[in-house]
């Protein structure tokens, strides 16, 4: 059953390969861009192109006429991975120039980091390498405002007044009108 594609994108887009797992590494994933750009070299005599990975969803389908019968092909897909590239047909070589992954292949793109680029992930250090200027009146309006709400203010404010949850089952509960004459300072009727 197939799961991915691989498209060559450009005015229209045209299906250049098919694979029915998705890839466990950057190498794998690499050899099928490589693969998939020499399908588009012979079929369609390019060198430089954007290639994207789909995956198909299920979803309604259509039926495509077929010798025997009729096949339901899906028709949505979700762009797994989008890669710009470069082939060299007498090496058979592809250089990746710029690449971009979906969620479900983020440790393909931590391998394409490191192996690519030669970049480890890092976590950002905590304390800042520069310190702010303060008579610099730029980092001010970098700065997130301090003002929280429509009024200005720091602290929020209920929109409506703050009624208390009954403590049992055993007493009433109050009406808006009995919480509105205490508030006002006149005495309830009991």
């Amino acid at each position: 059953m197939v799961l991915l594609t691989f498209y060559l994108v450009g005015k229209r887009r045209f299906p250049l390969l098919s694979v029915d797992h998705y890839p466990t590494d950057w190498l794998e994933l690499r050899m099928l861009l490589q693969e998939a750009m020499m399908t588009a070299h012979m079929e369609h005599d390019v060198t430089a192109a954007t290639v994207s990975l789909e995956r198909h969803l299920p979803g309604r389908s259509f039926e495509e006429p077929r010798r025997h019968g009729a096949a339901r092909v899906p028709y949505r897909r979700e762009y797994e991975a989008v890669v710009k590239l470069e082939f060299n047909p007498l090496t058979e070589e592809v250089d990746v120039r710029r690449a971009s992954f979906n969620y479900t292949l983020a440790h393909v793109r931590e391998d394409f980091w490191e192996m690519e680029r030669g970049i480890q992930y890092r976590v950002p250090p905590l304390i800042p390498r520069e310190h702010r200027n303060l008579t610099d009146p730029r980092t001010y309006l970098m700065e997130p405002s301090t003002t929280r709400y429509a009024d200005y203010s720091v602290q929020p404010k209920p929109i409506y007044g703050s009624a208390k949850p009954r403590l049992s089952y055993a007493r009433e509960a109050k009406g808006i009108y009995g919480r509105r004459r205490k508030r006002l300072g006149e005495e309830e009727e009991e």
